[in-house]
C-alpha cells in the first residue's frame, strides 16, 4: 500500500510526548512490509499571521497560555491536497492527529483513511478546559468550541477505516459504537539506557519528567513537592527535568531542577525511581512507557497507568492517596523499590519489532478493502 502522510508541525515539537509518539508511528510505518509512506505533507500549527483578527482574539481569550489546541487546518495542507499530483498513485491517507482534519474534505471518499489518534480530543479538551481560569471556562461554554471539537472528531472517526492509537482505553472508546478497525501502537524506543544494577546504599534519586507548560505535569509536580516530598527520607534526592523545572531547585530540600536537557537518556541513567503522581490527563503517559522500557521502577497514581494493558509488577507501586505517597518515600521502601526493575516482558510492549508486527497484521486486514 502506498500512503500519503498528513500531519501538523505541532507533533514535531522537541521534548514532547506528541513528538515521541509521532516518530514512533513513523518508525513503524517505515519498517512495515505492508505499507510505504510515499509522500508527506506537514502543515503549520496556527501562527498569529495565519489567523484572522477575530480568530486570534477568540483563541487568546479562550486559551490564554494553555496547551489547549483549537482545531485548525493549515493553508499549507489545503493547498497541497488541492494539487492533482497529491493523491496520484496513493492507496491510503494517514492523518496524524485531529488538528489537520479539515483537509480531508478534499479527500475522495474511495480513498481509505488511517487515523493516528494521540488522544480522544474530547478527553484532552475537557481536562485542558478544566485547567483554565473560571472566566475562560465560561467563555468556552458560550463559544461552543468544545461541542465543535466533539462533532469534528466524531466525523473523523466515522470516516476512518483504521485507527492507530497509543491508549488501549481510548481505542476501545472510539470503536465502541463503530465498525472501525484499530491497532494499539505504543511509543517505541531505542536501546535501553545502561543503568547501575544496584542503587547507591547511601542515597536514592527520585526523578520527575515533564514540561511545566503542560497543566497535568505542573499539577503533579506541585502535589509531589508540596504534599509528599516533605515526608521523604533525608537520604532521598529529587531530580526534575523539563521546561520550567529550574524554578523548583532548592538545595535545602534536596531538589535539583535541570530544565530542558539535550539528552533525556542522561535522566534515566541518573535516577533510581520515577515519580508520576498524575492527577489529570488523557491518553497515555509516554514517560511511564519509557520507564518500563529502561528498567526504571516507579511510584504512580492510578491515572498515570491509563491507556496501558492491565499488568502487575512489584517494580510499579500504585498509590491512590496522599498518605500512600508519604509512606512510599520512607527509606526502606525506597531502597527496596530502587533495586526492583520492571519485568522485561512488559518492556517488550515498546519494542519496535513488536509494534511493526501488530501494525502489519492490522494493515493486512485492511488491504482487501483497498484492493
Amino acid at each position: 500500500m502506498r500512503a500519503l502522510w498528513i500531519s501538523s508541525d505541532f507533533w514535531y515539537q522537541p521534548a514532547t510526548g506528541g513528538a515521541r509518539y509521532t516518530h514512533s508511528v513513523l518508525d513503524a510505518l517505515r519498517s512495515s512490509d505492508v505499507i510505504s509512506v510515499e509522500r508527506e505533507i506537514v502543515g503549520r500549527s496556527p501562527q498569529p499571521q495565519d489567523l484572522s483578527k477575530g480568530q486570534g482574539w477568540l483563541k487568546s481569550l479562550l486559551t490564554g497560555q494553555s496547551t489547549l489546541r483549537i482545531s485548525y487546518t493549515s493553508p499549507d495542507v489545503l493547498t497541497a491536497l488541492a494539487q492533482p499530483a497529491a493523491l496520484s498513485g496513493i492507496d491510503v491517507v494517514i492523518l496524524n492527529g485531529e488538528d489537520q482534519g479539515r483537509g480531508l474534505e478534499l479527500l475522495p471518499p474511495e480513498i481509505p483513511l488511517i487515523y493516528v489518534m494521540h488522544n480522544l480530543e474530547q478527553n484532552y479538551a475537557k481536562i485542558s478546559i478544566e485547567a483554565l481560569p473560571r472566566c475562560q471556562q465560561l467563555m468556552f461554554g458560550l463559544s461552543r468550541e468544545f461541542d465543535k471539537r466533539v462533532r469534528d472528531e466524531a466525523s473523523l472517526l466515522d470516516r476512518a477505516s483504521l485507527i492507530i492509537g497509543i491508549s488501549v482505553d481510548e481505542l476501545e472508546a472510539a470503536c465502541r459504537d463503530r465498525t472501525l478497525a484499530s491497532c494499539w501502537l505504543p511509543p517505541t524506543f531505542g536501546r535501553p539506557v545502561a543503568r547501575s544494577p544496584r542503587p547507591n546504599p547511601d542515597h536514592v534519586t527520585i526523578g520527575m519528567l515533564g514540561g511545566l507548560d503542560h497543566f497535568p505535569n505542573r499539577a503533579s509536580l506541585e502535589f509531589f513537592v508540596e504534599e509528599a516530598w516533605p515526608h521523604a527520607d533525608p537520604r532521598a534526592r529529587l531530580l526534575l527535568v523539563g521546561n520550567g523545572t529550574e524554578a523548583f531547585t532548592d538545595e535545602t530540600k534536596r531538589i535539583a531542577g535541570l530544565g530542558l536537557i539535550p539528552d533525556v537518556d542522561a535522566f534515566w541513567a541518573q535516577i533510581d525511581v520515577l515519580a508520576a503522581p498524575i492527577l489529570h490527563g488523557a491518553g497515555t503517559n509516554v514517560k511511564i512507557c519509557e520507564a518500563l522500557w529502561n528498567g526504571v521502577p516507579f511510584l504512580a497514581s492510578p491515572l498515570a497507568l491509563r491507556g496501558l494493558p492491565k499488568f502487575h509488577d512489584p517494580a510499579v507501586q500504585v498509590l491512590a492517596r496522599p498518605a500512600d505517597w508519604c509512606g512510599a518515600l520512607q527509606w526502606d521502601r525506597l531502597l527496596e523499590l530502587a533495586g526492583t526493575p520492571p519485568a522485561r516482558e512488559i518492556a517488550q510492549w515498546f519494542n519496535l519489532s513488536e509494534s511493526v508486527a501488530r501494525l502489519d497484521e492490522a494493515l493486512t486486514r485492511l488491504a482487501p478493502r483497498i484492493a
